[in-house]
């Protein structure tokens, strides 16, 4: 979800992949951000999913609805972010969605995140 507190671009971030349990994560380098683009659930296109999940459009929304249902009341105005972080040790850059959790603000990192990846702060 967009949070202009938590994400900003030039800052950079800790890495994690967050298992499906929630509980367990992986440290998988540190990244900065780049750009950020804000978008609607509705706008959510066959670029964006299946560079984000993996999926189909219609499979990435059912899996956005299901992620966030206790936190989300309003589809229709809640805005996500769509963020580019880069890994400036090999100078490659990749869209990571918004709902990549970010934490411990630092130095640099990362290629493509898939699905399920976190960052946390």
């Amino acid at each position: 979800m967009r949070d202009d507190a938590r994400y900003k671009v030039g800052e950079s971030y800790d890495i994690y992949f967050q298992l499906r349990d929630g509980i367990n994560e992986n440290y998988l380098g540190k990244a900065i951000i780049r750009d950020i683009r804000h978008f609607k659930l509705n706008e959510l296109n066959v670029f964006m999913s299946h560079i984000d999940m993996g999926l189909h459009p219609i499979d990435g929304k059912k899996e956005l609805l299901t992620m966030y249902e206790d936190q989300v009341s309003n589809w229709a105005s809640q805005e996500l972010s769509y963020i580019l972080l880069e890994n400036q040790e090999a100078g490659i850059r990749s869209v990571i969605p918004d709902r990549i959790r970010l934490k411990n603000p630092s130095v640099n990192l990362f290629n493509t995140v898939p699905f399920g990846y976190e960052i946390a702060k």
